[in-house]
């Protein structure tokens, strides 16, 4: 006899595959709907005329004809995490790559670098911005070029020179927007009368 704890783990790994099952035909189901798609367009028919016959979206129905033209992976179409847009404009092997296999990650770490392998759907936005870049992915060189790069831009530019300047004629100009403490207008009022 089985305890209310095996009996529900059983249950529970049923209802698992189930799902699992549902998935894979649903998937299954994606992929035939990206075939008809393309079937309908190549028969002359367009995407907006389609759209009002089956009440599909267009947007939906040309992801759906990229499932059919096999650009993109149909899995694609149901998920929902920051690398998805990224993996989308990507080749088809590298979207099956990558949905399959862990991504390499360049961290800067001490002073140094550091690689973490990342499943793409881990990834954070900040990591998307600096593992793809456009229908590609940054090898670890690029990587770290990309973060050197946004390391510079985040570097405030040093003013090695004071933000405004006095004219001859006893006037003030200013460089850019200042902001100034008493003793600094104090010192540029005594500045203007000598």
């Amino acid at each position: 006899m089985m305890s209310d704890t095996q009996q529900m783990t059983v249950e529970t790994t049923r209802d698992g595959l189930k799902l699992q099952r549902l998935f894979s035909e649903g998937i299954d189901s994606l992929k035939a709907a990206g075939a008809l798609v393309v079937e309908l367009l190549t028969s002359g028919q367009r995407l907006p005329d389609i759209s009002a016959a089956s009440g599909i979206a267009v947007d939906v129905l040309g992801q759906l004809e990229r499932i059919g033209r096999h650009q993109m992976n149909a899995s694609l179409l149901l998920a929902n995490y920051p690398a998805v847009p990224a993996l989308q404009r990507l080749s088809m092997s590298e979207q099956d790559r990558l949905l399959n296999q862990p991504v390499e990650v360049l961290i800067l770490k001490d002073g140094g670098t550091d690689r973490l392998l990342v499943e793409a759907k881990n990834l954070t936005r900040e990591q998307v911005s600096q593992v793809f870049a456009g229908g590609s992915v940054r090898d670890l060189a690029q990587q770290r070029a990309w973060l050197e790069s946004r390391a510079q831009k985040l570097v405030p530019p040093q003013m090695s020179e004071l933000p405004y300047t006095i004219t001859r004629r006893h006037t003030v100009v200013f460089k850019a927007c200042v902001e100034m403490t008493a003793k600094e207008l104090i010192r540029i009022a005594q500045a203007l009368q000598d």
